[in-house]
């Protein structure tokens, strides 16, 4: 699974929500655009937590941040 592409852009323009990220998951900047341009299969963007914190911060359920591809 993947995040979706417009869930990434959504993120790329709130700085609170990747400021959380940041600070709940303990990554640095850099690591955190790294997932986010890279948004590989299965990478560190979908796992639980990330997922959480993203459907908490744009206020939707769970289910509509990742994709299969």
């Amino acid at each position: 699974m993947k995040v979706k592409n417009e869930i990434i852009e959504m993120l790329r323009k709130n700085a609170e929500l990747k400021r959380e990220l940041l600070y709940r998951m303990g990554w640095s900047e850099p690591t955190l655009y790294r997932h986010m341009r890279e948004n590989s299969l299965n990478g560190d963007l979908t796992k639980v937590l990330p997922v959480k914190i993203l459907a908490e911060g744009m206020g939707m359920p769970e289910s509509e941040i990742l994709t299969v591809e």
